[in-house]
């Protein structure tokens, strides 16, 4: 189980300036701009979205989601509003929160969609959990190229958080937008 979270606003030139491209337009909760901050999965390191014209690490995220506080909301996938400190407890001191597990790759009950790896010792293990994204593209590689994951649109930030960038973190409309979106979609074809 995963979960997402937010920025929302309403200030289009704001949206402009820091997120060109990296927005979507909402209606839920209400009408505005919604930028993908980053995600939490259980068994990984969060994930964070990059957006370089705003900032370029957790620490200048924080400080800018701080510095902004008057022109932002920040909510979760369930649309939950929360504040900045309650972020910082959910989503970027995520990793903190999960006991370290250590991992073997089981090739036999591995495929194409699903990779598994199994509970092992400290002594004979191939990755540690919660996953870093990057290692963990970096065991795939080693113990099965032919898996496809995520390769290449991985990064790290001073602090060794893990960002992204690339098709996983582009918009996609919700709510009555999604609705329409797809029915504009389903006449065009």
């Amino acid at each position: 189980m995963s979960t997402k979270y937010y920025i929302h606003t309403q200030n289009k030139e704001f949206v402009e300036k820091y997120f060109f491209n990296e927005y979507r337009l909402v209606d839920e909760p209400c009408f505005g701009y919604e930028i993908c901050i980053g995600r939490r999965s259980g068994g990984w390191k969060p994930l964070f979205n990059q957006h370089n014209d705003a900032y370029t690490s957790v620490e200048e995220m924080k400080e800018f989601l701080s510095i902004h506080s008057d022109k932002i909301s920040i909510y979760d996938e369930s649309e939950r509003f929360i504040t900045l400190n309650e972020l910082e407890d959910e989503l970027i001191n995520w990793g903190e929160h999960q006991a370290v597990k250590y991992m073997k790759y089981n090739a036999q009950e591995s495929d194409l969609d699903d990779i598994r790896f199994d509970i092992s010792t400290k002594d004979d293990y191939d990755i540690k959990a919660p996953f870093d994204h990057i290692e963990y593209d970096k065991v795939i590689d080693k113990l099965a190229p032919e898996l496809k994951t995520y390769r290449g649109h991985y990064t790290h930030d001073k602090d060794n958080y893990d960002f992204v960038s690339g098709w996983w973190s582009n918009p996609r409309p919700r709510g009555l937008l999604r609705r329409l979106f797809n029915e504009l979609e389903s006449s065009n074809e």
